[in-house]
């Protein structure tokens, strides 16, 4: 008997479905940012211009105008400053592919990263139902904290966001003013923007944030209820209370006029270059990007200023940026039981929780009413860390603030509900009252890491990986910090788990060099399997203890390729395109003509017999 079969791809087109689960963020069309080694205007290569006139672009232009280029290398943190002034915007012809665009410029040796701009979204869910109290309050212990510390009128929290209501009752008093720059039509202060007496609009670049501004739709005043929680004015016999206190907040409005947030890391660097201590970010997306990582670093290494960040609302563990990334606080949501809410993200670069079901806030118009969301449990810890910044001497660090809050949060994994997320959480629901209580234990984080002396954490199976890295302690000293390794998975062996820390100053750190750890991959790891190594700190003298997540891949099962005007991922199990879509592995497939991928899922698809039928797409697998 012959056995006949046929093979087939079978493609979902992108076009062919009005709704589908979100794979990756939308970017502008027509843009990439690129950061280079150094002055683009000084960069003479004719094939880097050809390449250039072949897309149609615009002269590259700096993203940061106003930028200056650090004195020197590293502030007295011994933290490396960043330099904005590499960082450029190329337009082109819309019609083609930023991904494509990017990658094609990466191979230019001169180019540090190109990257598509990604466009995050808004965390929130809006309801209409008035709450009668701020519970949140005393699930927090603000009243313990404000006996102790009202903040400080010169701390200021920047609030990248849609906007602001400028005559609302509870903020109108709160912004912090610019008297010098008042709008008279003239420049003042030098800064490149022209009468930012209140905050600026970077959205659609003039000097008015709010948030209904005329010309505006599909508009949110998501912004201004941000802004009340972090800084509603306090004690006023109106209203509600933001947790700030005396604290003053800016707005910084990264919409534009049809609502995008098409400016929203640029928020981050202007609140960081006019005076904000603390910024909060309570938007996102799913995609990593070095420009994010770039921008966070500099506002808090070249600004010394506080990123605080919402988790997400996914209801999963999905990263969510910029939250997920280094040197940011990020924040995850719980409800009036301590609970995590139900549609908050958790995952292991939570750092801390604040309430976000059913919060009361502010509405446009003087008016009030709750809200759900990783988007109002971020302010509140911004508020908080305003608050720490005022009561603790000057000299402390943005990332100081940060632990501190850390430390001092109360442990919610032993509530019933709460032990499936347990180590997701962070270190529990934040607490003004122990955070601005001066008795503060050690705090140490795991920097620097060398995996096989490199910074990658994709590695193939079978392997052996050393790791090394520094312990710096940010608080009070340790006297006898021990650090042990350890993992639930069952692909992983442990071949040296601890090392012995000792005594750590403030700020001071140490390097395992001498005594890393190391860590087996074993055959048996199925093909791109996320593996979680847990480091748990202990120091028994000073009674610290704390954990940090280290993440690796295993055994990576696919490709990205970009041969000539076409770009796509081959896969190991028929995929292609994508070879998972949670988390989001793969490019799709792409042409240079096009500005999205052309197709939705794509994979093989087999006929034996006129029943028997196996294929790879929409989780078939058999």
């Amino acid at each position: 008997m012959k056995i006949y079969f046929s093979i087939f791809f079978f493609t979902v087109s992108s076009l062919l479905f009005g709704q589908k689960p979100k794979l990756y963020d939308a970017t502008i069309p027509g843009l990439v940012i690129v950061k280079t080694t150094t002055d683009i205007s000084l960069i003479k290569d004719k094939q880097f211009s050809d390449f250039l006139n072949k897309i149609s672009a615009t002269p590259p232009a700096k993203r940061f105008p106003n930028a200056q280029k650090p004195q020197k290398k590293y502030n007295h943190f011994h933290q490396k400053l960043v330099d904005l002034t590499k960082i450029y915007e190329i337009h082109f012809d819309k019609k083609i592919s930023p991904e494509a665009i990017s990658k094609q410029l990466k191979l230019f040796p001169f180019v540090v990263y190109a990257q598509p701009y990604y466009l995050p979204e808004l965390l929130y869910v809006p309801d209409d139902s008035l709450v009668t109290s701020q519970y949140a309050l005393t699930r927090i212990h603000a009243f313990d904290g404000w006996d102790n510390e009202k903040g400080d009128s010169t701390i200021i929290i920047g609030i990248t966001d849609t906007g602001v209501d400028l005559d609302h009752e509870e903020l109108h008093d709160q912004i912090a003013y610019n008297p010098n720059d008042p709008p008279n039509g003239v420049d003042d202060d030098y800064d490149g923007f022209i009468d930012n007496f209140r905050g600026w609009d970077l959205g659609e670049n003039d000097n008015n944030p709010q948030w209904d501004e005329s010309g505006t739709t599909s508009v949110i005043a998501h912004g201004v209820y941000v802004s009340s929680l972090a800084a509603a004015r306090t004690d006023n016999g109106k209203g509600i209370a933001g947790i700030g206190f005396k604290t003053k907040f800016l707005p910084v409005k990264i919409s534009n006029e049809w609502g995008i947030l098409d400016r929203s890391y640029e928020g981050i660097v202007y609140a960081a270059d006019h005076g904000c201590s603390i910024i909060n970010c309570s938007w996102g997306g799913i995609t990593k990007n070095p420009y994010g990582q770039d921008i966070v670093n500099y506002a808090t290494y070249n600004r010394n200023a506080l990123v605080v960040a919402a988790a997400g609302n996914n209801w999963n563990d999905v990263l969510f940026y910029p939250a997920s990334y280094e040197n940011v606080l990020c924040v995850a949501a719980t409800n009036p039981s301590d609970e995590k809410w139900n549609k908050s993200s958790y995952g292991i670069y939570v750092d801390v929780c604040a309430p976000g079901d059913n919060v009361l806030l502010a509405l446009a118009d003087n008016e009030y009413t709750g809200g759900w969301g990783t988007s109002f449990a971020s302010p509140q810890v911004a508020g908080l860390a305003a608050l720490v910044k005022a009561h603790y001497p000057d000299t402390l660090s943005a990332l100081q603030i940060g632990e501190i809050i850390k430390v001092t949060c109360n442990y919610i994994d032993t509530i019933p509900y709460n032990q499936q997320f347990a180590g997701l959480l962070g270190t529990g629901l934040i607490d003004c009252g122990k955070a601005l209580s001066d008795i503060i234990t050690p705090s140490i984080q795991f920097r620097n890491i060398l995996y096989n002396g490199q910074d990658s954490t994709i590695f193939p199976g079978n392997d052996t990986i050393t790791i090394v890295g520094d312990f710096i302690n940010y608080l009070t000293p340790t006297q006898n910090l021990q650090v042990t390794l350890q993992t639930i998975s069952p692909y992983i062996q442990i071949l040296d788990s601890s090392f012995s820390a000792g005594a750590i100053e403030t700020l001071d750190s140490i390097s395992n060099q001498s005594s890393p750890f190391r860590i087996a991959l074993l055959p048996s790891a199925p093909y791109d399997e996320t593996i979680d190594l847990k480091l748990i700190f202990t120091d028994t003298v000073t009674g610290y203890s704390g954990f940090q997540y280290l993440r690796i891949i295993v055994s990576p099962s696919y490709l990205d390729i970009y041969p000539n005007n076409i770009s796509t991922t081959i896969t190991s199990n028929g995929r292609i395109g994508f070879n998972r879509f949670s988390p989001l592995q793969g490019i799709g497939f792409l042409h240079n003509s096009y500005a999205e991928s052309l197709l939705y899922e794509s994979g093989l698809l087999i006929v034996s017999f006129s029943d028997h039928v196996s294929d790879c797409v929409r989780g078939g697998d058999d």
